[in-house]
């Protein structure tokens, strides 16, 4: 029984390694730095063109966003200097453009293409625009699944109401009528940020968990799936 396994770096198989701990089959479809809208997005995507019993979707920071563009408007130069880059899903010709990972805080780089196209987004003084459009996101699909009546789990990487060292990467959720607006029966309330903190399972980059912490969350995870 093959499980579709969505997510940021905490999930693609580059970076993460507890897929084994949790699934005997599964397919991940999973970057590092992306938006919780390429994570929804992907996974309708992945749902609609292949077969899957169930799904366990990590959702990311929500002060990450991404910009559709076009597959045939594309600038070459901003992909070969942009430091997460782009993905287009499974299947489609939209290219979604990452302000995730190190290109959420583009203003400290001297890249004129991270600069131009996510200058308004980050420009702005809102607190709640980067948390109400992820949390738009994860909403939409979690209800999704729910319609469709997928066996799924689903959690966060970190705990979405706490401020963290890593704020400009993650963000908190500001407006709790949307989290209030989700059945919390399949989601799964360990978060592998305060797990590997807590347990002193860090990587040296102090944001994401080392392997042997990786395994350990997941055996915790165990006794929600």
């Amino acid at each position: 029984m093959t499980t579709l396994v969505l997510g940021c770096s905490y999930t693609d198989v580059d970076q993460a390694s507890w897929h084994d701990t949790l699934f005997d089959d599964y397919s991940v479809y999973a970057k590092g730095g992306v938006d919780n809208s390429w994570i929804a997005r992907t996974g309708v995507h992945a749902l609609i063109h292949n077969r899957y019993e169930k799904v366990f979707v990590m959702f990311t920071g929500l002060n990450r966003t991404s910009i559709p563009t076009p597959v045939d408007a594309v600038d070459p130069d901003y992909y070969a200097s942009f430091p997460v880059g782009y993905d287009i899903g499974p299947d489609s010709d939209v290219h979604l453009l990452q302000s995730g990972g190190l290109g959420g805080t583009w203003n400290l780089y001297n890249n004129q293409h991270i600069q131009h196209v996510f200058k308004k987004q980050y420009s702005s003084q809102s607190k709640t625009y980067f948390s109400d459009l992820n949390m738009y996101h994860v909403v939409t699909f979690v209800n999704y699944l729910q319609q469709r009546n997928f066996d799924f789990k689903w959690t966060f990487i970190y705990n979405i109401f706490t401020k963290t060292e890593h704020e400009h990467l993650l963000g908190q959720c500001y407006d709790t009528a949307y989290w209030d607006s989700i059945d919390k029966t399949n989601y799964i309330p360990v978060t592998p940020y305060e797990y590997g903190i807590k347990n002193n399972y860090m990587q040296e980059d102090g944001f994401h968990l080392t392997h042997a912490g990786q395994c350990a969350w997941a055996e915790e995870v165990k006794k929600y799936l």
